[in-house]
């Protein structure tokens, strides 16, 4: 089990196809102990948590491979992440695809998607704004010991922080009780953006508030821009134990 964050500097494990749709490349990485692009942190405060966060084969038949990043609780209030800084600065209306698939123990929760927020990457302000969350409890039925598809676009997303639009702080419209669509978030904030340097971070949650022994899975996760199409494939590089036997 990880819980750091690891360096971000180290060469991705790449290879490459072509989507279906077209003539543009599909950049499809793997996403394994040896990939320090991304890395794992319990979240829980005060900390540290009763989590689990790896990577391991399964569960079931994953989307994508054979494996999937794993992210466990034991206690209520358990937090953990998995996180890259790979799309910083990224704008929200520049993305055109945002998927990816989970599994679950439980529900109705399910790993959510998150962003590290700039309302206005326009404006002068770079100081923390908060989260953007995609639960998918607030956007179709979550199942159980099944993967599952989500389309975050097509969802509904809310904040944790306090939007500053043109240096000005500014009214929160899609709060956690009231979430709102894609389509509003950027026509209320048309410059909104993940976060810079060294605030940028896209990432899966689980916990914070969750029931303990909550259990899931991430896999599959696709991001799109006219300047990237990217897959992320969480996998893991542990060998498996084969067990010896004898027949009398």
């Amino acid at each position: 089990m990880s819980n750091k964050i690891g360096p971000l500097a180290a060469a991705l494990v790449i290879t490459f196809g072509i989507t279906l749709t077209g003539l543009e490349a599909q950049t499809i990485v793997t996403v394994d102990e040896t990939n320090a692009n991304w890395g794992f942190l319990d979240e829980t405060s005060p900390g540290p948590g009763t989590v689990t966060s790896d990577f391991v084969l399964g569960p079931a038949t994953p989307p994508r491979g054979s494996g999937s990043a794993h992210l466990a609780l034991g206690a209520m209030t358990d937090g953990v992440i998995i996180a890259t800084q790979n799309h910083v600065g990224t704008r929200l209306a520049d993305i055109t695809t945002l998927t990816y698939q989970s599994y679950q123990n439980i529900s109705p929760q399910a790993i959510s998607l998150q962003f590290n927020i700039d309302y206005d990457d326009a404006d002068s302000t770079t100081s923390w704004q908060g989260r953007l969350v995609f639960e998918p409890l607030n956007s179709g039925t979550v199942l159980t010991d099944t993967w599952q598809s989500w389309d975050a676009m097509s969802g509904s997303w809310w904040s944790s922080g306090t939007p500053i639009v043109g240096d000005t702080p500014a009214a929160s419209t899609c709060t956690q009780g009231s979430p709102c669509p894609w389509a509003t978030l950027l026509t209320t904030y048309p410059n909104i953006a993940i976060h810079g340097l060294p605030l940028g971070l896209v990432f899966f949650k689980a916990g914070s508030g969750w029931p303990a022994g909550f259990d899931g899975n991430v896999d599959d996760f696709h991001i799109q821009t006219a300047a990237f199409n990217t897959v992320y494939d969480f996998e893991t590089t542990v060998p498996v134990e084969l067990q010896s036997f004898s027949i009398d």
